[in-house]
This record gives C-alpha cells, sequence and structure tokens, in this order.
C-alpha cells in the first residue's frame, strides 16, 4: 500500500499524490425490495444499509487500494455523514487535505431501492458538488 504511518498522514509532506479525484462524496441509503415502488406507492424492504458512494470517491478509493498515492478533492456537509465520509478516505490510506467541511449544506447522499432482479432506482442530492468552489 502506498500509505504509511497514523491515519491522516498517508505519505511524505513532499510528495505529490499520483492519482487525485475531482468529484463527489455521497452517503448511499440503500434498502432491498421485493420490487420497485409504483408511483405514490409505499412498500416496506427486506434490508437497509448505508454506505460510501459517489462516482469520484469510488475512484479514489480504487486507485488507492490498488496501491496509487491518491487524494479527494470534495466537499462534506459539517455532519455525522461527513465526518464518516473522511475517516473513511483515511481508512481507505486517501489524502484529505482538500476534502472540506461546511456548514452550509449537508453531505449528498443517495436514497437507492433495490429489487430482487438487481433493478434500481436512485434520487440523489449532489447540490454540495454543484456549489463547490475554490477556497481562498
Amino acid at each position: 500500500m502506498a500509505a504509511s504511518g497514523e491515519p491522516g498522514r498517508l505519505w511524505q509532506e513532499e510528495e505529490a499524490a499520483a492519482v487525485v479525484v475531482v468529484g463527489s462524496c455521497m452517503t448511499d441509503l440503500v434498502s432491498l425490495t421485493s420490487r420497485l415502488p409504483k408511483t405514490g406507492e409505499t412498500i416496506h424492504g427486506h434490508k437497509f444499509f448505508i454506505g460510501f458512494g459517489g462516482k469520484g470517491a469510488n475512484q479514489c478509493v480504487q486507485a488507492a487500494r490498488l496501491g496509487a498515492k491518491a487524494a479527494m478533492v470534495c466537499k462534506v456537509g459539517n455532519d455525522s455523514f461527513g465526518n464518516n465520509y473522511i475517516e473513511n478516505l483515511k481508512q481507505n490510506h486517501i489524502s484529505t487535505e482538500f476534502t472540506y467541511q461546511t456548514r452550509d449544506a449537508a453531505t449528498g447522499t443517495a436514497s437507492i431501492i433495490v429489487n430482487n432482479e438487481g433493478m434500481c432506482l436512485t434520487n440523489e442530492s449532489h447540490h454540495l458538488q454543484q456549489t463547490m468552489r475554490a477556497r481562498t
């Protein structure tokens, strides 16, 4: 693995990340159901779990797992989902130097419903990615 030492200190200061990803860090709220709901219908799921998602973050994690020195550039909310996401990046040996937290919005979530056939329905909340801007 490219990382060494304590969490948060991922490599020597003078070493740059080989892979830098700018993208979203989403919290996936996944419900497993026997079928997808019809418009306006409420159905009960048989399993629920919370996971780490976001196209950019997924790519960054995979690069780090393959041994690359990786850094994630994103913004998450100053909330439990955001705190958990930053900890997950660190546990995957990803630099969080450019991962910011804001009080202005919640961490993005994706509500995902998956039926027995593997078909899914999503409703993503990704306003943080749209509002992210460089810090000065």
